[in-house]
């Protein structure tokens, strides 16, 4: 249990420092916004990127869900709320 914890925490921290260094051109509020919602969303859907790829529950699967998690979660947030995603959905509907 402690293992997992300490895996989550260290992957989603590596994962949103990771996203930080491709955003140089921000204020520090927009990096320490991105880093937060990193750290928290790769905690939190680490277990949903393990059971999604059926890896194993040891430590080096933990670490690597956790840090894809925390890398890739502010962009696909970006994503999903830009309105570009929600454009093309309707274009396509029409």
């Amino acid at each position: 249990m402690f293992t997992e914890v300490t895996a989550k925490a260290v992957g989603a921290t590596i994962g949103s420092s990771l996203a930080l260094i491709f955003r140089p051109n921000c204020t520090p509020f927009v990096l320490f916004q991105r880093f937060l919602v990193g750290v928290i969303f790769g905690f939190i859907l680490a277990p949903i990127v393990i059971d999604y790829f059926g890896w194993k529950h040891t430590f080096d699967y933990w670490l690597a869900s956790s840090t894809l998690t925390g890398a890739l979660s502010y962009y696909v947030l970006n994503l999903i709320f830009s309105g570009t995603l929600i454009d093309k959905f309707l274009n396509k509907k029409k």
